[in-house]
Formats: structure tokens, C-alpha cells, sequence
């Protein structure tokens, strides 16, 4: 029987190194800013972290009137280091080691997504007692992107084979530590060579037919949105430029603009480049490709009606 003592807590969790901290305090700050049960705890799990990165993260909570923890971890495994400029993505394998059963419910945001409506619908979607749910990622349907079918096969996946995208992770923490299945991630690590998607072809390999699919607005890249019209509850920038980056997108100003008003006063202040969004050539001319490609935009939308309706099944 459970204990009546134990609180139902839940965490809303970025990973990031010292250089993505300002980021993933503003992926959190958007969760934060339309209220958020009182049982949640926001936190950033930072490796190589110093004490300056405490002073402005307690800078930042108090420019907000957040509570966003910073959790300094360490990390030992040569092929998690090895992910460089990713290490924050690898450091979501470890969650298990920081954060205990005192926690119903993990919910994982890659620090490069906004919540751009509250994110109670998500904390509470029925998982129908499956550990993991997450949203397809419409880049490995291959009757979208037939190059993703070579991939799904030297991860040993078939065509039809479900595949989500590990930037927006929820996750039935209590079943995730009983289970092992983030000890059973890592441990795959040395045996596969490095890719651009290490990680998430591991979380993939490990969850496979035991995840359930969550509305593709959920986690809304940017790779579609720029095509096709997406509901957007989660913001994914997936491609480059970020919005905060030289030469952002200017159909991302808005975005860009959060970040600016965000991290204003703060250390933190110069982390958006101040050569921001600009009219360009290229910038026209790749807007009118975009505007052109009837076929791409076509598949894109089959491909997005896919999604959600495994999210209905």
C-alpha cells in the first residue's frame, strides 16, 4: 500500500552546461509564467557549473519572482562527455541519480523549446500506464524524409515503427525507477557509435512500443511550423538560427523578443545576440522556396495528421 506521507510531487527539468544555462532558464520561466501547480518544482540540471552560474540563476529567479532549483551534477561517462557541444542532452540519461520517488511525474524540456500555453493538460495526459510519452517526430516518418529510412534501419527499426522526438519527455517517473529503464540508456551508450541523434536513438531503442504518443502540439517544431500552420502549445526551435542567436529568423521576432525581456538586467543580458533578426536576400529568397514547396507542405500536414491521431489511439 502506498504511504499516505509520500507527496505527489512533480519536476519540470532542463539539462544544460554553463553556455545553455541562460536558455534553459527561459524555456523553464515560460512554464512558469502561466502559474503552475504547487507541488511542481522547475529545475536546471547543470554539469560544470560554477558559482557564478548561482548567483546569476538567483539574479534571474528574482527578476521573475520564480523558484527555478539549479541541481549541479556530475558526470562520469566518457560517451556522455563525448557529446560535446549535446551534453546536456546526455545528462537526461542520469536523471534517475538526482531525482527519487518522492516525484509522480518528470516532464523534460530540451532548452531550446517555450511553452507557449499553461502546461497542466500535459503534466496530467493519461499515459494508459505506459512509463513514457513523447510526440513522433515527423523527420523519421520516411514517406516524409525517405533518407530517415536508412537511419531507422541501423537503429533496427522498420519503416512503420513509431519514433518520437526526446525534446519533450513526460515520464511516469515512480514506473521510470522501478523499472531502470534510464540505467538501461546508458549502459546501450558504449555500444553504439555517435550520431547527431546518440541519445535519442538510445531512448528510442530502449522505450520502443512502450511510450504513448501526446498531441503533436506538444512539442511543435520549428522544422514544420515553418512550412505548414501547427497548433503550438510547446515551441521546439529544432533547426538554426535559434531566436536568440545572429540573424535569427524574423518570423521567430516574437520568440526572440521574450528572450530579450527575459534575460534584460540580468548577467545574462548579452546571451541574445545583438545582430538580431534582419531582412535579407537569402532570408526573401528562402521564404519564397518555403512558399513554393506545395509537395513538401502537403507531406508535412499527412505527416502531422499521423501524429495526432496515434495521439487518439
Amino acid at each position: 500500500m502506498q504511504s499516505m506521507l509520500r507527496e505527489d510531487r512533480v519536476a519540470v527539468v532542463c539539462c544544460a552546461t554553463s553556455n545553455w544555462l541562460p536558455a534553459a532558464a527561459v524555456t523553464l520561466l515560460s512554464c512558469c509564467r502561466f502559474g503552475a501547480p504547487s507541488h511542481t518544482d522547475f529545475i536546471v540540471m547543470l554539469v560544470g557549473g560554477t558559482t557564478a552560474d548561482d548567483e546569476a540563476m538567483a539574479a534571474f529567479n528574482a527578476k521573475h519572482s520564480t523558484a527555478i532549483r539549479l541541481q549541479h551534477v556530475e558526470i562520469v561517462e566518457k560517451e556522455i562527455l563525448d557529446l560535446g557541444r549535446w551534453l546536456g542532452h546526455g545528462i537526461r540519461l542520469t536523471l534517475n541519480r538526482y531525482l527519487d520517488d518522492r516525484y509522480a511525474r518528470v516532464l523534460y524540456l530540451d532548452s531550446d523549446v517555450l511553452a507557449l500555453q499553461p502546461i497542466d493538460g500535459l503534466l496530467d495526459a493519461d499515459l494508459e500506464g505506459f512509463p513514457l510519452g513523447a510526440v513522433m517526430d515527423v523527420g523519421f516518418m520516411t514517406d516524409v524524409f525517405p533518407s530517415s529510412g536508412k537511419h531507422r534501419e541501423e537503429i533496427g527499426f522498420a519503416p512503420d515503427t513509431p519514433y518520437f522526438n526526446s525534446g519533450v519527455l513526460l515520464f511516469d517517473w515512480r514506473k521510470i525507477l522501478v523499472e531502470q529503464q534510464l540505467q538501461r540508456t546508458v549502459a546501450l551508450l558504449p555500444t553504439r557509435g555517435y550520431s547527431f541523434f546518440s541519445e535519442q536513438d538510445i531512448l528510442n531503442v530502449v522505450f520502443r512500443d512502450n511510450w504513448r504518443a501526446l498531441p503533436a502540439e506538444w512539442n511543435a517544431i520549428t522544422t514544420v511550423a515553418e512550412y505548414i500552420s501547427v497548433k503550438s502549445s510547446i515551441r521546439h526551435f529544432t533547426s538554426s538560427p535559434k531566436p536568440w542567436a545572429k540573424a535569427s529568423r524574423f518570423a521567430d521576432r516574437t520568440f526572440r523578443a521574450f528572450y530579450v525581456k527575459s534575460l534584460a538586467g540580468t548577467s545574462w543580458s548579452n546571451f541574445v545576440d545583438p545582430d538580431g533578426w534582419r531582412w535579407s536576400l537569402k532570408g526573401v529568397e528562402r521564404a519564397l522556396r518555403r512558399k513554393r514547396a506545395f509537395r513538401k507542405r502537403r507531406l508535412l500536414t499527412m505527416a502531422l495528421k499521423r501524429a495526432n491521431e496515434a495521439a487518439r489511439v
